[in-house]
């Protein structure tokens, strides 16, 4: 079943050409478009969004709520210096500016997912930052990491040892462990003696990489 939306110039021009670069229909790409915010967006709502916030406002660099409300703007929020801000709340950053807010009346916005450090001169802090280009992401990152493969089981066990650490990753915790063997010997130039290839082959079975 077919139907029809109402949809601006810049929209429609902007989704025919990635529609050509993909060689998709306007669904398709409008699928993977609804995927992605999905996906991305950790919120079903502003709602929810709201109720984590306020769970989690000192992550932001607020020490209390002092009121709450239903309209524009919805908080004002005593920082930890002891002042207080006019705070807004959005899922998309870029919603402030779709709603016709008055940027004169917010000090801050609060967003989920934000491409913009500002939106209307109202400085943004993001949960989801997408203010680098994906390509510059990709800039920055190659060459500098290969991929390598470890067994599945290796794997398990790394992920298991990481849960309460500083570890953020498995690939984080697997390249410091690998740092500290290599850096240990590479303080010695001269040849291995047997002791050495034991404690060696000891920190490699205690990585999992050997039996």
């Amino acid at each position: 079943m077919k139907t029809s939306i109402q949809l601006s110039e810049d929209i429609r021009r902007r989704m025919k050409i990635l529609a050509s670069y993909r060689d998709m229909s306007y669904d398709g790409i409008l699928e993977d478009l609804i995927s992605v915010f999905e996906n991305t967006i950790p919120f079903r709502d502003r709602e929810e969004f709201s109720e984590w916030f306020e769970l989690n406002k000192e992550k932001f660099g607020f020490r209390r709520i002092v009121e709450r409300r239903r309209e524009f703007p919805s908080y004002r929020i005593e920082d930890e210096h002891g002042k207080e801000k006019e705070v807004e709340l959005e899922l998309i950053a870029r919603d402030f500016e779709r709603r016709g807010y008055n940027p004169k009346r917010v000090d801050l916005i609060i967003a989920a997912y934000s491409d913009s450090k500002e939106i209307a001169g109202v400085p943004v802090i993001p949960v989801v930052d997408a203010t680098q280009h994906p390509k510059d992401i990709l800039k920055r990152i190659e060459g500098n990491f290969n991929m390598i493969s470890i067994p599945a089981p290796l794997f398990e066990k790394a992920k298991e040892r990481i849960e309460g650490t500083g570890f953020t990753s498995v690939s984080d915790y697997l390249t410091f462990m690998l740092r500290e063997v290599i850096t240990s010997y590479e303080k010695d130039e001269e040849a291995f003696s047997e002791e050495d290839e034991k404690r060696v082959k000891e920190r490699l079975r205690a990585l999992g990489y050997l039996d």
